[in-house]
């Protein structure tokens, strides 16, 4: 069941099968050859199991016998005399769906989609697993319906968006014609950022799932009168923390690329007073948090008495915060964008703020203060989870099948560029050769 994220065999034999033309050893192999002296326990010591990393931890080994004990008399317990409060069944079904998906797929059977990444996919599976267990055993129908409609168009994008990019860089593709007026004619188009379109499709197949989902919904599920107690500092406490806080998080990384690109200086004197001096992400969250602070003093002051400037209804308020917070992230990424910006960013910081300006109009426009009722159910509707279940892995599954064979059919075996040839599965696995070692660099 222990088995190393790297083929120790392929390196042990590398110098002999250099000299056959069926080996090809990549510049890292070569490099790991003369690193390790061609002792093959030294690198298999380098190399990570597809066990979590905190297995091998030798601060952890001596403390692994109790932990499993306490693991397994917890288990024993809530088996004897019950499962957890309602308020932590949710997270022990998602946690313990993480933990089984896990050493099923990565451990157990060494299923490996990502790499080099790691392996958390199947953790993430785990916890839908759970969820979606977790939603269908206790009543929450319409959440397990929702989850797996909107997950299948995402699902569906997520192929479909990779696809949509293929057959869009099959003109002129290099990889597929030698003719050199061709492949000049069509450069300008090969050179665009294709992987932002991949992401920003995707991003919009994503939406268009979640409007579907809500949509079903709306006429199919009666309304729920689920008011939460009054509770201002919550309000105050959560537009903080999103206006504010991760605005910062997220903003304040820009600052390192400006540095990078030479737009910003990496030091910078105090006016006045050249004995103070910091980095620029140290004067940038500086002036940041004054700003902050100013914006949060106005926030606490709206939750005493209203502040004019605040929509009294809450359908204006809600349309205010996502407003505000939707134009400082794009401007915020334009910033980031534009010490190195060239004609590729154009597609990409161009759509956003389209998109941006699409949505704005959607908000402002579409959104009535008082919803129309007439086709929202007394009751809720049957929502048939197995004809869904049946129906989501019939569409994926054709979906899938239909956009492999039309990219066989356009590119045959050939590479279509735009995105780094790497394999999953095989004897050239990339998790194969050209492993992560526990001495390298990680992304």
């Amino acid at each position: 069941w222990v088995r190393l994220q790297g083929d120790v065999e392929l390196f042990y034999r590398a110098e002999e099968e250099w000299r056959t033309p069926a080996c090809d050893p990549t510049e890292q192999q070569t490099a790991l050859l003369e690193k390790y002296n061609y002792d093959e326990r030294a690198f298999a010591r380098d190399l990570y199991s597809n066990w979590p990393a905190f297995f091998e931890y030798e601060g952890f080994i001596p403390h692994v016998g109790w932990t499993l004990g306490v693991c397994i008399a917890w288990i024993f317990y809530f088996a004897l005399f019950g499962t957890p409060g309602s308020s932590s069944r949710l997270y022990f079904y998602m946690s313990t769906g993480w933990l089984a998906s896990f050493i099923l797929f990565p451990v157990l059977l060494g299923v490996r989609l990502t790499p080099p990444r790691g392996d958390d996919w199947a953790g993430i599976l785990g916890v839908y697993a759970g969820m979606l267990i977790y939603m269908l055993r206790y009543g929450f129908i319409p959440v397990a319906y929702a989850s797996v409609v909107g997950g299948t168009i995402g699902g569906i994008g997520f192929s479909g968006a990779a696809f949509l990019k293929l057959m869009m860089v099959r003109p002129g593709n290099p990889n597929l014609t030698t003719d050199p007026d061709t492949i000049a004619r069509w450069a300008h188009w090969q050179g665009a950022n294709w992987h932002s379109f991949l992401e920003q499709s995707y991003g919009f197949i994503n939406g268009l799932g979640i409007a579907v989902v809500f949509a079903i919904l709306a006429v199919k599920t009666k309304p729920v009168n689920d008011t939460p107690p009054v509770r201002r500092w919550t309000e105050a406490f959560s537009i903080i923390f999103v206006l504010l806080y991760l605005v910062y998080v997220n903003w304040r990384k820009a600052v390192g690329t400006w540095v990078e690109a030479g737009a910003v200086s990496e030091q910078m004197k105090m006016p006045l007073f050249d004995s103070i001096e910091m980095s620029a992400e140290a004067w940038f969250s500086m002036l940041f948090w004054i700003v902050a602070a100013g914006i949060a003093a106005l926030i606490i002051r709206h939750q005493r008495r209203s502040v004019p400037l605040v929509p009294a209804s809450a359908l204006g308020r809600g349309q205010l915060l996502f407003i505000v917070f939707l134009w400082v992230v794009i401007w915020f990424n334009l910033q980031r964008a534009i010490p190195g910006f060239t004609g590729q960013r154009l597609l990409t910081e161009g759509t956003i703020i389209v998109n941006g300006i699409l949505v704005t109009l959607i908000i402002v426009l579409a959104a009535r203060e008082r919803d129309s009722h007439r086709h929202v159910p007394h009751a809720t509707a049957p929502l048939s989870m197995p004809f869904a279940l049946v129906m989501a892995l019939i569409v994926c599954a054709g979906a899938v099948l239909a956009e492999s064979l039309v990219t066989r059919i356009v590119y045959g075996e050939q590479h279509a560029g735009h995105s780094t040839k790497m394999f999953r599965f095989g004897p050239d696995a990339e998790w194969r050769v050209n492993p992560l070692l526990k001495q390298g660099k990680h992304n």
